[in-house]
């Protein structure tokens, strides 16, 4: 053949003309859209070229053959504009959702335009990447998630790793990238280069130096074809050197975006290894690229990509599976969309089994298939698995790329006895390619496919894939599950395996496909938590066409039966525990950041047996109900102990949620039906420490007390029958009496002549008439017969406080100082400051003092201006006017009373005693000392929970806390001091009246415990 440089000239410029033709042919098409307009300017461009080739070749024919060669390429790069016809072709190419993972479903109607959700990512280490095709999103990674965005482009070039599972979006994600990136417009936009590594791979590893823009070049080469001017455009090597070219200059200038799909579905380590080291060259070679290269984390382990910034594919969140769904009905353009994709994603939020498919969008697209073409997901579990089955494979029939397609159920019965003998090898879910293939061999013999076929085709379609290099599983559990059972109800097996949990979803499928009875009975011949568990499973599924038989559903209702008074064997409340905790998780809620909540709050049954297991029932003021009832009333700490037993005794890993978790879906299940006068349920909530308790919006807090409840039952308190007026102004008598007397003794004098002495035994003899009144003359013999004589009235007011003590009253035992405490401070000696006041002559005070330190500052007021009342009321007055009076004296003790208190039940006990150990290092008071010792006596075993707050306990606690936040102000007060710890220290005493007046109120029936447990799983 005749070389250029033995062309003449004219015929050298004639060729370069005609050269010019295929390449800007493409240029003109699509700038110039005219019939006729268009191929004109085709002719005058390639006449115009020649007629410069021909100058070019007189003046310069000594130079013809490079001049000639350096012409073509200048003009191939000059006209070709290769960009728009590129562009054109990537978006064509990119258009489909995903087609080597979906398969035939991308043919019904996915569009990559109208129905996308971008997939979110998280920085991973390869080796901790997962190889499963479904997991849940972890709670942690929530905030770590970020979208493809947040990774390109972020301080220049990028080189990303994506890494995911069969179905995860891994491909799906760069054909979106390709696409976005082949709408863009200007100098700074990106030309995808998009390869399956798959199909590249044998010239890769035939020529490690292959330049990627050669690659690229011959790949794209044969979509360039096809223009204005038909039968002048094929694809000959000029303009794949010209595309090479192009590729070429685009890769040096940096503007391009290199797509690598499918690392893994490269067939050997050694091939995957030389790509990988290929890979590492080019980005060498041309650095200012962006680089993404997706694989499943079984294939990427070998060997990475230099400076790789690795990321692994996220399952779907809640609000992506509801972004689909909405998107794929959006797509298709129905006047009923909405109402159906609404409908779809109700199904999916209420059907929690069927949750862990949607985390897949391979799956998810499945379920939405069955959903389009029904009109609903089945009502059963059993008819919607047999839908995708086959639904799936009906598609794989239709698939143009499958050369003898095999009936439906030909196609099931083969997957299915797959599933089966992987089920029985000891917990198998993946199988070598080996393994597979020996499994299907014998029952293939008839069929006019092969082995490896049936393979292949079923791996086209997302059924049963390739998990990891050279392995394969169902796409998720449950489909190997189902496949299993409908093997087994094929062969029933002498033995059901019912008491090996590896086993219980199968047997679930199978017990729709044959009745639950055969299960229940083998389930009941077993005392085993697994196997029991199945049998009630197996009855909540049992269906009006096939209903468990009555004899089974009673036998099944007496082993859940808790007795709320008999002792249970250890063993049997053990198994019992296990099966109520299981069957408890059964109902759960996804929430919107996929952590899985119980729905349901813990029942008393459950509950009761955890009381007995830990030998708690007696100390613990839970209230129980009915057994399928909630508990409620539930301390935080005992919220805790009881996680920790449930984790015990329970299947699954649980924990109290977080405030997060607590929202929507949860709430309302939570708010749900109840009895009219049920207050809303709170429930426990994980917190940094130590449980806190959440409430409802817009319902009052369970712990609140008023201000307006304490008054209300502190003038309660003063109204309930008992000698508490009487008991306090004997102890004010006898401490007058006693304190004259040591003074007597102490100093040598008598006093008879005084004015504050006279006062008093004036004072007292009123006293004493007054509770001869009252209390009868029989206490008052001595005094009666010796009126002038202080030893026979002190004798006679003693046996009175005794009398009075034994009669019992709660307000006077938490105020009154006990005989002993009230003995051993009258016998205490004359102070050197008593003495220096009764010099001074303030005997009066010294009195004054004296009833202070034995009734405290507000009860020895509140009593002498309810003697001076009496005083100038007529003769004789009865008891009952004083007490009148003293309780209106005493209302200053509840006058600062002014917000709404909430107490932890639980923190009353400890803070009674932080309380009555500062007040007795902060007082010196004798009433002080002696009413803390009362308050923490009483108080203790009712704050720990071993006495029920009987209203009698109630109002000792109360009244007594009550007066001694009023003692420490008053105390403040009188030294004219403001200590801020007294201010704390009084708050805790109110803090004190506030939580036994709520347990108080609990107890009578005007409030109600609503804490309750939620468990959230792990």
């Amino acid at each position: 053949m005749a070389s250029l440089k033995s062309l003449p000239s004219w015929l050298v410029a004639l060729g370069a003309g005609a050269t010019s033709i295929p390449v800007v042919g493409p240029w003109v098409s699509a700038t110039v859209h005219h019939r006729y307009l268009g191929p004109t300017v085709v002719a005058a461009v390639a006449l115009g070229v020649t007629g410069l080739g021909k100058l070019a070749a007189g003046a310069f024919g000594h130079v013809r053959p490079r001049l000639a060669a350096w012409l073509e390429l200048l003009l191939v790069r000059w006209f070709s504009r290769f960009g728009p016809w590129y562009r054109r072709v990537v978006l064509t190419d990119s258009r489909s959702m995903g087609r080597e993972g979906f398969g035939g479903l991308v043919a019904r109607g996915l569009d990559l335009d109208r129905v996308y959700i971008a997939v979110s990512l998280v920085s991973r280490a390869p080796r901790s990447a997962s190889p499963h095709l479904v997991r849940s999103p972890g709670v942690a990674e929530g905030d770590r998630r970020q979208d493809i965005s947040s990774f390109l482009h972020a301080d220049g070039p990028s080189v990303l790793v994506i890494l995911g599972g069969p179905g995860s979006g891994k491909s799906t994600l760069l054909r979106r990238i390709a696409r976005q990136a082949g709408r863009s417009r200007g100098r700074a936009a990106r030309v995808p280069i998009f390869l399956a590594l798959r199909e590249h791979a044998a010239a890769i590893v035939a020529d490690p130096r292959l330049p990627l823009s050669a690659l690229a070049g011959r790949a794209k080469a044969p979509l360039l074809t096809g223009g204005t001017v038909p039968g002048l455009l094929a694809p000959d090597s000029r303009r794949v050197d010209a595309l090479v070219a192009w590729f070429e200059s685009l890769l040096l200038a940096g503007r391009c975006v290199v797509l690598l799909d499918g690392l893994d579905e490269v067939a050997t380590e050694d091939e995957r290894s030389a790509i990988v080291t290929w890979a590492n060259t080019q980005i060498l070679r041309h650095p200012g690229n962006d680089y993404l290269l997706s694989s499943r984390p079984d294939g990427y382990r070998a060997g990475g990509l230099d400076d790789a910034d690795v990321l692994e594919v996220e399952p779907f969140t809640t609000a992506q599976v509801n972004a689909f769904v909405v998107e794929a009905y959006d797509a298709v353009g129905s006047r009923e969309a909405a109402r159906r994709a609404a409908d779809l994603s109700r199904q999916l939020g209420e059907a929690s089994r069927l949750r862990p498919l949607t985390r897949n969008p391979l799956l998810l697209t499945m379920l939405y298939f069955v959903h389009r073409d029904r009109g609903s997901l089945p009502a059963s579990r059993l008819e919607l698995y047999r839908q995708i089955c086959r639904t799936v494979l009906a598609d794989r029939q239709k698939d143009k790329r499958i050369a003898v397609p095999l009936p439906v159920e030909q196609s099931e019965t083969l997957l299915s006895g797959l599933a089966l003998a992987m089920t029985r090898e000891g917990r198998a879910t993946t199988w070598a390619r080996a393994q597979v293939l020996d499994q299907l061999r014998p029952h293939m013999r008839a069929l006019p496919v092969t082995a490896e076929d049936f393979l292949d085709m079923v791996g086209l379609h997302g059924l049963f894939v390739e998990s990891g290099i050279g392995r394969y599983a169902f796409t998720h559990r449950t489909f190997q599950e189902y496949l299993s059972a409908v093997a087994l109800a094929a062969a029933p097996p002498a033995e059901l395996p019912v008491d090996d949990p590896w086993w219980h979803e199968t047997l679930l499928f199978y017990a729709l496909l044959t009745g639950p009875d055969p299960v229940v009975r083998a389930c009941l011949a077993h005392d085993t938590v697994t196997a029991w568990t199945l049998a009630f499973d197996c009855a909540d599924q049992a269906t009006a066409a096939q209903p468990l038989d009555p004899r089974l559903v009673a036998r099944l209702d007496r082993l859940l039966t808790v007795p709320a008074d008999e002792d249970l064997d250890p063993a049997r409340r053990k198994l019992l525990a296990g099966v109520l905790a299981t069957r408890h998780l059964r109902d759960v809620v996804h929430t919107d950041r996929d952590q899985v909540v119980c729905a349901r709050l813990v029942p008393s049954a459950l509950y009761r047996l955890f009381l007995d297991d830990t030998a708690t029932r007696g100390t613990d003021p839970a209230v129980l109900g009915e057994d399928d009832q909630p508990v409620v009333g539930v301390l935080g700490g005992n919220a805790d102990a009881f996680v920790r037993w449930f984790n015990e005794v329970g299947a699954a890993r649980c924990r109290l949620p977080t405030r997060d978790e607590l929202t929507g879906e949860v709430v309302r299940k939570l708010g749900g039906p109840r009895a009219a006068d049920s207050p809303p349920p709170s429930v426990w909530l994980a917190g940094h420490a130590t449980p806190t308790l959440w409430t409802g919006a817009g319902h009052e807090h369970p712990w609140a007390v008023s201000a307006g409840e304490i008054r209300q039952q502190w003038h309660a308190d003063l109204k309930r029958p008992g000698a508490l007026v009487a008991r306090l102004l004997v102890v004010r008598c006898l401490s007058d009496l006693r304190l004259i007397a040591r003074l007597r003794e102490d100093l040598g004098r008598t006093w008879n002549d005084d004015p504050a002495v006279t006062a008093a035994c004036d004072e007292i003899r009123a006293v004493l008439s007054l509770l001869a009144l009252s209390i009868g003359p029989s206490h008052m013999t001595w005094y009666s017969a010796h009126p002038d004589s202080a030893d026979k009235m002190f004798l006679a007011l003693s046996d009175a406080h005794v009398s009075l003590e034994r009669q019992g009253s709660p307000v006077a035992d938490a105020i009154a100082p006990a005989p002993g405490h009230l003995t051993r401070h009258l016998g205490a000696p004359v102070t050197a400051r008593q003495r220096s006041e009764v010099a001074s002559g303030r005997l009066a005070g010294v009195i004054a003092e004296g009833r202070r330190q034995v009734l405290g500052h507000r009860i020895a007021d509140a009593l002498d201006r309810t003697v001076r009342d009496e005083a100038r009321s007529s003769p004789a007055s009865p008891l009952p006017a004083a007490r009148t009076s003293f309780a209106q004296h005493l209302g200053r003790v509840v006058q600062p009373l002014a917000r709404t208190w909430t107490v932890p039940p639980e923190d009353l006990g400890d803070l009674t005693r932080i309380a009555c150990r500062d007040h007795r290092t902060l007082s010196d008071s004798p009433w002080s000392r002696a009413v803390t010792w009362q308050l923490a006596a009483v108080a203790e075993p009712v704050f720990a929970w071993r006495r029920p707050v009987a209203p009698d306990l109630a109002t000792q606690i109360r009244f007594g806390a009550l007066c001694l936040a009023s003692e420490v102000e008053a105390e403040a007060e009188a030294r004219g001091s403001r200590n801020p710890a007294r201010a704390v220290l009084a708050g805790r005493f109110r803090d004190i009246a506030a939580g036994v007046t709520l347990l108080g109120l609990r107890t009578a029936g005007p409030a109600r415990p609503t804490e309750g447990i939620l468990l959230a799983v792990d």
